[in-house]
């Protein structure tokens, strides 16, 4: 029988996603997964046959460990409920532990393959998605649906999409939303080569500096961050700061003691200058405003940002 351990590994080993045909019944903790349960498992339903808590003298290392840390800790204060268990957690003994290694037995059932037997090694907080007894499998191999054979697919589909998007793309066409840029319309042409079609040329790639105008339209603005971010990727390094950097409440922006910090420069100052966007440069030290309210307290006059769109950088002729 396989014995596989999972007690010290995040996420669930078969999570369900947005898009999965799988009818789910909910999820349940290990504690309260019954024999007779379906899970799923590499892709497999696997059907328990028991459940049972680990004596302290059976537990792996890894759990020896985490309970030792969590034991000694130091003292929280009751000042909310999550303290609450935090300080419960703390002063628990082995056999009370909540997060004590379980055991797992089951059969990963398929069809037309013979049933295994499996055990699982999983901490006692961790949960699993239920199966129902009638739930879809793909007719070609047999694996819960979608298989991972239809998701390769599906990427492979999803790739040559957006490489034909590309070959299409010309001068003065956007490459967030493939439309043409008007001479009314704020645009952005990041500097450098361009990475979506390289065949245009250096200094080529430009973007509406909107947001998304409709639910089913994609959104120049976000399609500009994450290929400055593509960008950035290329050259480790490039986003790393050695000044003190202050993200300010409602004012959509960051303020850093480096004169040279990447935020200011093109074309990393999209990252700089919007909050959120604001945290991709690496900063030496941080301090955050931004989460004490509307009214930033390096401001003493009325915060003339509040509800409104940040400034950008300086826009090139598409």
């Amino acid at each position: 029988m396989e014995l596989v351990d999972l007690y010290a590994t995040t996420p669930d080993p078969d999570p369900s996603t947005p898009h999965d045909p799988v009818p789910r019944l909910g999820s349940a903790s290990v504690i309260c997964l019954e024999p007779g349960r379906l899970i799923p498992f590499r892709h497999q339903a696997l059907r328990i046959t028991d459940v049972h808590r680990l004596p302290v003298e059976d537990w792996p290392e890894a759990a020896h460990e985490k309970y030792r840390k969590t034991i000694s800790g130091p003292a929280r204060p009751a000042r909310n409920p999550l303290d609450s268990i935090a300080e419960l957690e703390r002063t628990s003994t082995p056999e009370t532990w909540a997060a004590a290694p379980y055991r797992i037995t089951g059969h990963l059932t398929r069809v037309g393959v013979e049933e295994q037997a499996v055990q699982l090694l999983v901490s006692g907080l961790r949960s699993f998605d239920l199966l129902p007894e009638h739930h879809a499998v793909c007719a070609r191999c047999g694996l819960l649906a979608p298989c991972p054979e239809a998701g390769q697919e599906a990427e492979t589909y999803m790739a040559m999409q957006e490489l034909g998007r590309a070959l299409r793309l010309a001068p003065g066409i956007c490459h967030g939303c493939h439309k043409p840029i008007g001479p009314r319309e704020r645009s952005y042409t990041v500097p450098g080569p361009n990475l979506i079609a390289p065949g245009l040329g250096d200094d080529t790639a430009v973007f509406h500096t909107r947001m998304q105008q409709r639910a089913w339209e994609p959104s120049c603005w976000e399609a500009l961050t994450d290929y400055v971010r593509r960008r950035a990727a290329l050259t480790p390094g490039v986003l790393d700061c050695t000044g003190h950097a202050v993200h300010h409440a409602g004012l959509y922006e960051t303020s850093c003691t480096n004169p040279d910090c990447p935020g200011t420069r093109e074309p990393w100052a999209f990252l700089g200058t919007h909050t959120g966007l604001a945290y991709t440069i690496r900063h030496a030290t941080v301090e955050d405003h931004s989460r004490g309210g509307a009214d930033c307290p390096c401001r003493t006059d009325p915060n003339p940002w509040q509800g409104r769109k940040p400034a950008l950088p300086a826009s090139r002729p598409a």
